[in-house]
């Protein structure tokens, strides 16, 4: 709400599947225009994200407040052609000429607004995998075209990584690599291009990515950065299917903080499982937090706190006991 000076009835009516509600609330066309703005720009994260249910579920909510403020799709069309590579603009051109809206609805999204998170190999890539699928079933066919017109699918590495996200890097921080603004921004640029890139092109940019990441990382060995977190940053391979053991959004995603963070985060109770919580036990997030037994579900609450942006918003679903445990106690 606090990205749009709209009343709260009117954007309660936008975003409720009963359409009844938006006759008795209805935007003005600056109101319109206000909502596509914080849509376009808005970073939402699922640290848990399993299978990508949350992710999907929240495309798909967006794309449904978007067909209610935007039907015609002109507004997040212009959005979308002001910011992408000309690759992307090409289709989303075409797209916009035969009115498939919903692809390029769903590719903005994609691209610019989710991303995800999870330690298990398995559970990003089918996270991507229904990416791919939710995009492929509005991918329209032209028989003129070369393949029937159907563009490959967008690469997602900077979308879902295997990553474990109650580990925080070394509490040295990363400030001094992140002053690099240079080379900050051109990996930024390196995974826009990423996302669409073709055979040839990705294996190119991946060179140049990992040629960044290793330009970096002499550069904070040159600063005195602590060998840990030097350590730490050489062990994240974004195109191969290992577990990286911590997560960084700006390193990952090159993104400081989240808009919307949403999930259903593990309940694991320590009672049992003391193994798997040593890792967590012994990290700064577990330095500061750890009260009694601990449970998985706590840790994950906190890391989302610190992962959030000013005003932003928090949605878990939660244990029903989990207000009464000694790891909530310093919420």
């Amino acid at each position: 709400e606090h990205r749009t000076s709209i009343s709260e009835d009117k954007l309660r009516a936008v975003i409720s599947y009963d359409l009844e509600d938006n006759a008795a609330h209805p935007l003005s066309g600056g109101e319109s225009t206000e909502i596509i703005n914080a849509l376009s720009s808005i970073k939402i994260l699922d640290p848990a994200c399993g299978s990508g249910a949350f992710p999907i579920g929240i495309l798909q909510k967006i794309v449904f407040i978007l067909q209610q403020v935007d039907p015609e799709g002109k507004h997040w069309f212009e959005k979308q052609v002001s910011r992408t590579s000309p690759e992307i603009r090409r289709v989303i051109e075409r797209e916009f000429a035969n009115k498939n809206f919903n692809y390029i609805r769903k590719l903005g999204v994609i691209r610019e607004n989710i991303f995800g998170v999870d330690i298990q190999p398995i559970a990003t890539e089918i996270s991507r995998l229904r990416c791919f699928l939710t995009l492929i079933v509005d991918q329209s066919i032209h028989e003129n075209l070369e393949n029937r017109g159907i563009e490959p699918l967008p690469n997602l590495d900077f979308k879902f990584v295997t990553a474990n996200t109650l580990i925080e890097l070394p509490t040295t921080s990363t400030q001094t690599l992140f002053k690099d603004t240079e080379r900050i921004e051109h990996l930024r640029d390196l995974r826009n291009q990423f996302f669409s890139s073709t055979n040839s092109e990705r294996q190119r940019l991946q060179l140049e990515f990992q040629q960044l990441q290793n330009q970096m990382l002499d550069r904070m060995i040159e600063m005195s950065a602590s060998d840990e977190l030097t350590r730490a940053l050489s062990t994240w391979k974004p195109f191969s299917h290992n577990v990286t053991q911590w997560f960084d959004p700006e390193w990952m995603f090159g993104i400081d903080a989240f808009d919307v963070i949403i999930g259903n985060p593990p309940y694991l109770k320590e009672r049992g499982n003391k193994e798997k919580f040593l890792s967590a036990h012994k990290s700064s997030l577990g330095k500061k937090y750890k009260r009694g037994k601990m449970d998985f579900w706590y840790y994950f609450l906190h890391r989302g706190i610190h992962m959030l942006a000013n005003r932003g918003a928090i949605a878990f679903i939660t244990p029903s006991y989990w207000t009464q445990g000694e790891g909530s106690a310093r919420l």
